[in-house]
């Protein structure tokens, strides 16, 4: 969002909000703030727990990041006019981004962009300074939206004031659903314009909403009973360019402003009701909860994993997995896997082994290969006609087969080839052992190196795809007549 915007907001505001509407707002809920970093144009800010680290993007192309404090500041360059960024619990070492026109969510790993993306034109569209402006991840059963049992992500537009709630299929390129818009409300209307930073906190189940120059509030929002989101507080802003926030544990508020500074409040008290007397308790398995939760959730208070599946009961609940069940877990890594004939063998990371013969009732029953998703959470297996994948040794997907790429072929005697596919795949096939011309004369492959085709002396000629025979055809000798 560019500041000269800013005059006309005001006066939309002037029009829209009534006096009265003004002492709805709480004053801003904590000391002066420290500058923690300086000198960049922080559009949007992200803590990520697991690493520990403070993460902005700057309209120019950067990615920046930094200890709580601001220190061990870096920037890398991206590209791109990048608004806000989040992460997406389990899915280390990730980062997600979104670009202002075209309105896109990318995502990064290791500080580059991965190539896959998600563009969100169809839905949301505003000039080119009122674009998608904050991004945040709304974690499954926290979205409130009904039988959607994964998470998704609200972008917000600047130009309206919605966010917009997509979820999408983290392997695909612009594989994005959807699902609906909410906003902000401001004397009982929605906010219409000017929202251009949000974060939402996993462990109170809250989502703050930045709104600068025309409304200058951050509007704290939560799901109601009825699944709806609830606008249940709003505070004036310090200053008037804040285009991102994050909360780094209970009583840290980081906001980010496109000015040139990103500032730290601590001390932060929210208003809530004052908390009873504190109970005096304890954690008796060490586990991260407290035994009066553990006895609440209905968990060992002396057993660290209830239910034996690896995972501590506190992870488990953090997760949103059931503590309880053995077999509700996150996706665990795959140490090893290996098959043989029709039978596919896993070891995972906990050390459970798992046995399936996943094509068992299909006319090519023989597994040719196996591999993992890029973060090894995932096994596919095929037998070069379908694909099963497995989570936790169980198949959680089943799709047909695409066709690998060739990397390359080569003849290792007169009758045989051997093919090497992208995917690591290799096979030696010998198409015509059982022809009257068995040695190889020809072989070339089709435009995408998809398929492989082979001919012999008697013009027969063979397709093959994924290391089978596909087709039959007639070789014409002047195909490889060099003109």
């Amino acid at each position: 969002m560019k500041n000269y915007s800013k005059i006309i907001t005001i006066i939309l505001m002037i029009t829209l909000i009534s006096t009265t509407a003004f002492a709805a707002t709480q004053s801003w809920g904590s000391d002066d703030g420290t500058v923690i970093a300086t000198g960049q144009e922080f559009s949007g800010a992200v803590w990520d727990e697991t690493s520990e680290t403070l993460y902005s993007v700057h309209d120019n192309g950067y990615l920046l990041s930094m200890n709580a404090d601001g220190s061990d500041f870096e920037s890398t360059y991206l590209g791109g006019d990048l608004e806000g960024i989040t992460i997406v619990p389990g899915r280390e070492g990730y980062l997600y981004v979104v670009v202002e026109h075209p309105d896109t969510i990318k995502e990064i790993y290791d500080g580059v962009f991965t190539g896959k993306q998600w563009t969100l034109t169809s839905w949301m569209t505003g000039d080119s300074n009122r674009g998608a402006e904050s991004l945040t991840w709304i974690p499954s059963g926290e979205h409130g939206i009904a039988g959607l049992n994964e998470g998704v992500f609200a972008a917000g537009l600047q130009a309206d004031g919605k966010f917009y709630v997509f979820s999408v299929d983290f392997e695909t390129s612009e594989s994005v659903t959807f699902h609906e818009t909410f906003s902000a409300t401001y004397a009982g209307s929605p906010m219409v314009f000017d929202l251009s930073g949000s974060h939402y906190d996993i462990e109170t189940q809250t989502m703050y909403a930045i709104y600068d120059a025309g409304y200058n509030v951050m509007a704290t929002l939560q799901l109601d009973d009825s699944g709806d989101w609830e606008t249940v507080a709003k505070y004036s802003l310090p200053g008037d360019n804040e285009e991102g926030v994050a909360i780094i544990g209970p009583g840290t508020v980081i906001l980010a402003e496109d000015s040139g500074e990103l500032y730290s409040y601590t001390n932060w008290d929210l208003g809530y009701p004052e908390e009873e007397e504190e109970v005096i308790d304890v954690d008796t398995d060490g586990d991260g909860l407290l035994d009066s939760v553990e006895l609440g959730l209905g968990t060992d208070p002396n057993v660290r994993d209830t239910d034996g599946d690896t995972f501590n009961d506190a992870f488990e609940v953090a997760r949103g997995t059931d503590p309880l069940d053995f077999d509700d877990r996150v996706p665990e890594l795959v140490n090893a896997s290996n098959f043989i004939m029709d039978t596919v063998s896993i070891t995972l990371a906990s050390g459970r082994e798992y046995s399936d013969t996943p094509f068992a009732s299909e006319e090519n029953s023989e597994i040719i290969y196996t591999w993992t998703n890029s973060y090894n959470r995932v096994l596919y297996a095929t037998n070069g006609y379908l694909i099963k994948g497995y989570i936790n040794g169980e198949v959680i997907k089943e799709m047909p087969m695409y066709n690998w790429r060739i990397d390359s072929y080569e003849l290792i005697s007169d009758t045989e080839v051997e093919v090497v596919y992208n995917s690591g795949y290799t096979v030696t096939i010998e198409p015509f052992a059982d022809r009257d011309s068995t040695e190889i004369t020809q072989m070339w492959t089709n435009v995408g190196s998809r398929a492989l085709y082979v001919g012999n002396a008697d013009n027969e000629g063979i397709g093959y795809k994924n290391g089978f025979a596909y087709k039959e055809f007639t070789v014409n000798p002047r195909w490889f007549i060099e003109s």
